[in-house]
């Protein structure tokens, strides 16, 4: 009866992978404008904006080239060295901050504190 249960088990979770394709390659760098799944782009309708309250929501930190997670607009964004964030390019990232050079001066957004930009 129990090697019944298995063999069950087996064949039924074959078949549910077998119905949950992936298109994209996991080997390949991630593409943030592309869906994971087939048939389901991201939309293109999002909002551009401006200005908003910004939060560092996390560090990936790696000596040669951290990025930060960024929260905004009701959406999350990976950043990293050299990148734009409302037109204020990131210049340093470290372990608990993350500096943008701005026209005229330099913000430092803690990580888990808020800020408007």
């Amino acid at each position: 009866m129990r090697g019944l249960i298995i063999i069950s088990l087996i064949v039924f979770s074959s078949q549910l992978s077998a119905s949950i394709y992936l298109e994209r390659d996991p080997f390949m760098p991630f593409d943030l404008s592309q869906s994971l799944y087939k048939n389901k782009p991201i939309s293109k309708d999002a909002p551009k904006v401006k200005s908003s309250i910004v939060k560092v929501t996390g560090i990936i930190w790696e000596e040669a080239s951290p990025m930060a997670v960024v929260s905004f607009a009701g959406r999350r964004q990976i950043i990293g060295l050299g990148d734009l964030l409302f037109s204020k390019k990131v210049t340093k990232i470290s372990k608990k901050y993350v500096w943008l050079k701005g026209d005229e001066k330099t913000l430092i957004l803690k990580i888990g504190k808020e800020m408007r930009l």
